[in-house]
C-alpha cells in the first residue's frame, strides 16, 4: 500500500491555507499585483486611510490598462477599503492591535514568496548554493557521527582544511601587503553570491512570518478552551508553555531565536551593516541592482528588527489575553477549586459519621510536589531598541566655506545691473538695452541679470509686441565662460528709464 490517501489529506490540508486560497481566488494576479505594490515590504506597516488611497489608485491603473478587477453590484469596480475589508476576510491582511493600519498577514507574505520564486529569472543551483548544501550535509554527517575513530578522521580532516586555509589567507595578505594587485570577482561571481545572499534574507521575514501565524493559532485555540471551559486555568497555562517551547524547536521558531541574537548582538550587527555597505558600493551592484533592491538590501537589520518586534507583539498579546482570563474567573468556579472542596466535603462526611472531639487527623505538612517542568520567571527583553551610536567627530573634514563673490555670483538679478543700464541708456538717446548691457563690466553681465533687465522694462510700461528685430545679448557665466543670447531689441522710451530710476530709488 502506498501513502497516497495521507499525501491527499495532507494536501487537502495545506489547500485550506488562506496562502493556497488567494491563487484560487477569480483574480489572483491582480490581488499579489496590489499587495505587492501596496507592501514592498513584508513587514511594513500602512495607516489604513493611505493603503485605502493607495489601493484605490492601483485598481484605477489596472482598469485603465484594461485588466479585470473584483466588481461590485452594477458593474462598478470594488472600492479601495471593501477590497481591503475582503484581504482581512481572507486573512491576507492583519490589523495590528491598538491602532488603525494594515500589515501582511503571513499567508500573504508565503503566496508572494511562492510567486516571486516562480517569477524569478536567476539560477537558484549556483555554486554559492552548492557549497551551502555542502556545508550542511558536512555538519549534519558530524553530528551523526558516533564511531570514535570516524569522528577523530573528521576532526584531523576539519583540521588540516582549517590550517590549509589560513595559510591561503596568510599569503594572500603577505602579497597584497608586499603591493600586489587586488584579485577581483568576475560579474557573474557577484551576481550569483548577491542572488544567494538576497535568497536568504527574503527567507527570514517569511520564516517569521509563520512564526507570527502560529502564534495566532496558539492564540485563538487558548481563546477558545478557555471560553469552553474545557480544562482548568492552570493546565491550560502548562500546555501553553509546552506548545510554546515546541514551536522554537521548528525551523521557523529556530529562525526567530537566530533572528533574537543578532538583533542582541551589538558586534554582529555592526558587521553585518559594514558587509552591506561595502557591497552597495561596489560598481557592479550600483549598475545592477535597481533602486528598491538596493533599498531592502540596506534595510536589513531595521527590516529584522521590525519582523521581531511584529512576533514579539503576538506574542504579548497572546500572554495578555491568558492573563486577563486567568484575572477574570473567579476562585469560586475554577473547577481545581471545586474539586478540591467536593474531596473535602466528601471526606469531612465520612469522618464525621464516627468522629467525636477528641478524634485526630493525620495531615502532611507539605503538599505533594506538582507536575510542571519549569515556570518562567521573566520576560524577553534580548530585542530591546539598542541606544544609537555616537556621532562621529567630521569636523576636520569640514569643507572651506565659500566666498561673498561666489555666492552673489550664483545669485539672482542684481539692482546694480539696472542701474547701470540705465545709465547708460541716459547718456545715449536710442540706445537699447543690448547696447547698455554689453558695454558693463564682465561681473554685471551674468545670464540672470537679463530676467532683471526684461522685468523692469515690463513694469515701466514697455509694449513687447511693439519690438523691432533683435540684437545679441553678450553674457558671462559664472565660470568665466561667454555665450551670446539673440533677443529682442528694447528701446524705453525718456519717460521710461526715468519712472524706472525714480523707482529704483526709492
Amino acid at each position: 500500500m502506498s501513502d497516497v490517501v495521507a499525501t491527499v489529506r495532507t494536501t487537502r490540508e495545506v489547500t485550506q491555507k488562506p496562502a493556497f486560497r488567494m491563487l484560487r481566488q477569480h483574480t489572483p494576479e491582480v490581488t499579489a499585483a496590489v499587495l505587492r505594490v501596496a507592501f514592498p515590504d513584508s513587514d511594513v506597516v500602512v495607516e489604513a486611510d493611505i493603503l485605502h488611497a493607495r489601493v484605490d489608485s492601483l485598481l484605477d491603473e489596472l482598469v485603465a490598462a484594461g485588466e479585470k478587477v473584483p466588481q461590485r453590484q452594477g458593474e462598478q469596480r470594488i472600492s479601495g477599503r471593501d477590497l481591503c475589508r475582503e484581504f482581512v476576510a481572507d486573512h491576507l491582511l492583519g490589523r495590528p492591535a491598538d491602532s488603525n493600519s494594515y500589515t501582511l498577514a503571513p499567508a500573504a507574505v508565503q503566496a508572494l514568496e511562492l510567486i516571486e520564486r516562480l517569477r524569478s529569472d536567476r539560477a537558484l543551483a549556483n555554486s554559492s548554493r552548492l557549497n551551502a548544501i555542502l556545508q550542511a550535509a558536512r555538519e549534519l554527517s558530524r553530528l551523526a557521527t558516533v564511531d570514535r575513530g570516524r569522528r577523530l578522521q573528521q576532526l584531523d580532516s576539519d583540521i588540516t582544511a582549517a590550517r590549509a586555509r589560513v595559510d591561503e589567507l596568510v599569503t594572500e595578505h603577505d602579497r597584497i601587503a608586499a603591493g600586489g594587485d587586488i584579485e577581483t570577482a568576475s560579474y557573474g561571481e557577484l551576481i550569483e553570491a548577491y542572488a544567494h545572499l538576497d535568497d536568504l534574507v527574503r527567507r527570514l521575514p517569511t520564516d517569521l512570518a509563520r512564526v507570527r501565524e502560529s502564534i495566532d493559532d496558539e492564540h485563538r485555540r487558548i481563546i477558545g478552551e478557555l471560553r469552553a471551559d474545557d480544562r482548568s486555568t492552570g493546565q491550560a497555562v502548562i500546555d501553553h508553555l509546552e506548545k510554546t517551547d515546541a514551536l522554537l524547536n521548528t525551523p521557523e521558531g529556530q529562525a526567530f531565536q537566530g533572528v533574537r541574537e543578532l538583533l542582541s548582538d551589538q558586534a554582529r550587527l555592526h558587521a553585518l551593516r559594514h558587509d552591506i555597505s561595502t557591497i552597495l558600493s561596489h560598481r557592479v551592484f550600483q549598475e545592477t541592482l535597481r533602486s528598491e533592491e538596493q533599498e531592502s538590501l540596506s534595510t536589513t537589520h531595521g527590516r529584522l528588527r521590525v519582523s521581531m518586534r511584529m512576533v514579539q507583539d503576538k506574542r504579548d498579546r497572546t500572554m495578555s489575553t491568558l492573563a486577563g482570563y486567568i484575572r477574570s474567573r473567579g476562585l469560586v468556579s475554577e473547577r481545581e477549586l471545586g474539586r478540591v472542596l467536593n474531596d473535602l466535603g466528601s471526606e469531612l462526611t465520612t469522618l464525621l459519621a464516627t468522629a467525636n472531639s477528641r478524634t485526630l487527623v493525620g495531615m502532611d505538612l507539605l503538599p505533594d510536589s506538582l507536575d510542571m517542568a519549569y515556570l518562567h520567571q521573566r520576560f524577553d527583553v534580548s530585542i530591546a531598541e539598542p541606544e544609537p551610536a555616537a556621532l562621529a567627530d567630521t569636523w576636520a573634514d569640514r569643507p572651506e566655506p565659500p566666498a561673498l563673490a561666489d555666492l552673489v555670483a550664483l545669485g539672482g538679478p542684481r539692482p546694480e545691473t539696472v542701474h547701470r543700464v540705465l545709465a547708460g541708456m541716459e547718456g545715449a538717446p536710442g540706445a537699447s538695452i543690448g547696447d547698455a548691457f554689453n558695454a558693463l563690466d564682465a561681473e554685471f553681465r551674468r545670464p540672470v541679470e537679463l530676467w532683471g533687465l526684461w522685468q523692469a522694462a515690463a513694469s515701466a510700461g514697455f509694449d513687447f509686441g511693439q519690438c523691432q528685430g533683435t540684437e545679441e545679448f553678450h553674457v558671462i557665466r559664472p565660470d568665466g565662460s561667454a555665450t551670446t543670447f539673440i533677443a529682442e531689441r528694447i528701446v524705453l522710451t525718456a519717460d521710461q528709464v526715468q519712472y524706472l530710476q525714480e523707482r529704483e530709488n526709492r
